[in-house]
């Protein structure tokens, strides 16, 4: 079970994952006491746990997270299981896939759970509009990296593009700038340069921040 202590970046930015949670106060409530029941429960694995739960707790879990299908417990991986009983900004990559799994929902996400707080520092100086497209390059380059498994349907073999906490953020953005000049053909110059404008704002925020932290 993992253990869940106050995260002052989550307090202070708001992550990829915290941000894709829309639940209502009631379902936050609803959570919480889901919660508590699984600490008073640490005997029991996750999938145990949640076998454990009424049907209108389950309800409540599908709910919290905005999950579009019901769970099916037996065919929840560990990590699905897991992160159903964690708060957004706590989820985690577990299985080293470069995907945040939440019952049978895979996510990408970028910035990762574990990124550093000098890079949520860097990533809040962006807009929406480029948190957006900075999101989406670094899916495509994730993409790519996982073309074959992908078409095979062997989701076992997905890597990920992170390297954990040891992620070196400013290198993976010179990744992604790399993989613009690869692909520039399919766009028209404005939107070449507009990647390419926000990839290196992105950068520098990330140096400035990485120097100071």
């Amino acid at each position: 079970m993992i253990s869940v202590e106050l995260s002052p970046v989550a307090s202070q930015y708001q992550h990829p994952l915290v941000e894709r949670n829309r639940a209502t106060e009631e379902q936050q409530s609803a959570f919480q006491a889901i919660l508590k029941a699984r600490q008073q429960a640490s005997h029991l694995t996750d999938k145990q746990f949640l076998n454990t739960l009424s049907t209108q707790q389950m309800m409540d879990l599908i709910a919290y997270h905005g999950l579009a299908h019901p769970v099916q417990v037996h065919a929840l991986s560990e990590e699905g299981a897991a992160n159903l009983l964690t708060p957004p900004e706590f989820q985690r990559d577990i299985d080293g896939d470069g995907l945040v799994e939440v019952g049978a929902a895979k996510l990408f996400v970028f910035p990762p759970p574990d990124a550093p707080k000098e890079v949520f520092e860097a990533w809040a100086e962006l807009t929406k509009e480029e948190q957006f497209q900075i999101n989406t390059l670094a899916f495509a380059k994730w993409f790519i990296q996982n073309r074959e498994a992908y078409l095979a349907g062997d989701d076992a073999s997905y890597t990920s593009i992170y390297i954990g906490p040891c992620t070196d953020y400013v290198m993976l953005v010179d990744e992604l700038l790399q993989l613009i000049q690869q692909q520039r053909k399919y766009w028209t110059f404005e939107e070449y340069e507009q990647q390419w404008d926000t990839l290196n704002k992105f950068k520098k925020a990330l140096q400035r921040h990485l120097a100071t932290g």
